[in-house]
């Protein structure tokens, strides 16, 4: 059985790349912490628990990282991120929903429904 120490001292945030041709390289990706999940449920839901229209750019920021797992975007670029090729976009987002092992169930948990 794992010690405290041991759970706390794993290194358990898996990462990726994702081949985007559209921009003409790799774009990384990493598994969200449990505390980063739950910043982004709130980020999501509004007061009515529908998701904003830029729920996938969101979810990118949140994953994409650069080579020292440090956040490749802020809040600011996701008017940016949204004006990108949606088909670029959404691999990416596709990658991080698998990496993050979102299910259906987990996605509607987090669009409140």
């Amino acid at each position: 059985m794992l010690t405290r120490e041991q759970i706390l001292a794993a290194d358990d945030l898996r990462h990726i790349e994702v081949d985007v041709p559209e921009w003409g390289g790799s774009v990384r990706i990493r598994t969200m912490t449990a505390r980063e999940r739950q910043k982004y449920q709130g980020m999501v839901a509004d007061a009515k628990g529908k998701m904003p229209g830029n729920f996938v750019e969101q979810y990118v920021s949140v994953c994409a990282v650069d080579a020292e797992n440090k956040p490749l975007f802020t809040s600011d670029d996701l008017a940016k991120l949204g004006d990108k090729s949606a088909v670029a976009l959404t691999r990416v987002f596709e990658a991080a929903i698998e990496l993050n092992a979102a299910t259906k169930e987990s996605m509607d948990t987090i669009k409140g429904e």
